[in-house]
């Protein structure tokens, strides 16, 4: 074997490859920038693991993210990074200044009107685009569906929203306010009926009855 193909052997040695390969940096957490991104989505989209994993990463496949989020999520540094920032929410969830803000994002759902939302041109109605949506309308937008079927016309194209519950959210406003028990999913209202009483009894008599 030559002087030359012993050089090269060397190296190829998975020790001095591993070398050469440099590691991502990390934050004070430990985590990387894709792991410190896929936390908060984590927390942002009320733990959907998949979904965050896809918001990092969005050109991977579903089943992809199904897998790669899970083991994310088996890492010991995301999962405390996960559970500091579910403790900065209910934190803040104490503040007025929280509250306030809650209310005026349930407010902006309350007052959304669909001409904000739509055009109609020739009592043809379609869905504006994002970027000229008021931005308080958008949060009363919960989903987008988009479909495209061929017809004898030709291809048909359709967008339809689907809009949060203005009633919930008024709902929400009171108990936030209390003007309803925050804790009560609904309110009884105790309403006593009493019978008429005939007028040829005397009230107070035992032997009155009802009509």
């Amino acid at each position: 074997m030559s002087e030359e193909n012993i050089e090269v052997k060397k190296i190829l040695k998975p020790k001095d490859r591993g070398a050469i390969k440099k590691k991502k940096p990390v934050n004070a957490r430990g985590l990387t920038n894709e792991q410190e991104s896929f936390v908060h989505e984590y927390v942002r989209c009320g733990g959907k693991a998949s979904t965050a994993y896809r918001s990092v990463y969005p050109n991977v496949k579903n089943s992809t993210s199904e897998v790669n989020s899970c083991k994310l999520l088996r890492n010991t540094k995301i999962k405390e990074a996960i559970s500091e920032e579910y403790c900065k929410i209910w934190k803040e969830k104490d503040t007025e200044s929280f509250k306030g803000s809650l209310v005026a994002q349930l407010n902006a759902i309350r007052n959304a009107t669909i001409d904000s939302m739509v055009n109609i041109e020739d009592g043809v109605l379609t869905v504006k685009d994002i970027a000229d949506i008021p931005p308080e309308a958008l949060l009363a937008i919960s989903g987008i569906d988009y479909s495209e079927s061929n017809t004898e016309a030709g291809q048909s194209k359709r967008v339809s929203l689907k809009l949060r519950d203005s009633l919930k959210a008024i709902e929400m406003i009171a108990k936030i306010i209390k003007i309803i028990d925050p804790k009560a999913d609904t309110q009884q209202v105790e309403i006593i009926i009493k019978p008429p009483v005939r007028p040829d009894k005397v009230p107070g008599d035992e032997s009155n009855e009802p009509v």
